[in-house]
């Protein structure tokens, strides 16, 4: 069973661009490999480059479904990214320089939209 997460970012019209990644999304895996290894905003945008991704390794290496051009979906709100295939979702923030990750909150409210924590992210605890 996959968990889906989105990652991207908000452009410069306040759109969420991101892509699809199909396995492991949830913050212990998806997110902590963000931190380590795609922990700056030139990294967000390359991640956007090349087709759907199929997984991230534990190395930070991204696994693709096939070779293709950009696959980036855009979105108007968070609310519409976490209505749609997602679990969870990645969202670079340029302001505060870390990534930040959103999901329903399981168990509390499935409509209620919270921020996880990712393990590692240092900027997360310092200024997040």
């Amino acid at each position: 069973m996959s968990t889906r997460s989105f990652i991207g970012f908000s452009d410069e019209n306040s759109k969420l661009v991101g892509i699809y990644c199909h396995y492991d999304g949830y913050p212990e895996h998806v997110g902590k490999v963000l931190v380590w290894y795609h922990n700056s905003f030139p990294a967000a945008e390359a991640l956007l480059e090349g087709s759907h991704i199929r997984s991230i390794d534990n190395d930070g290496t991204v696994c693709r479904f096939g070779p293709g051009d950009g696959a980036a979906e855009q979105y108007d709100s968070l609310e519409e990214v976490l209505s749609s295939v997602y679990d969870y979702a990645y969202l670079y923030s340029v302001q505060d320089n870390c990534w930040k990750c959103f999901g329903h909150g399981h168990g509390i409210d499935y409509k209620t939209i919270i921020e996880y924590v990712i393990p590692g992210n240092m900027k997360f605890a310092e200024t997040c």
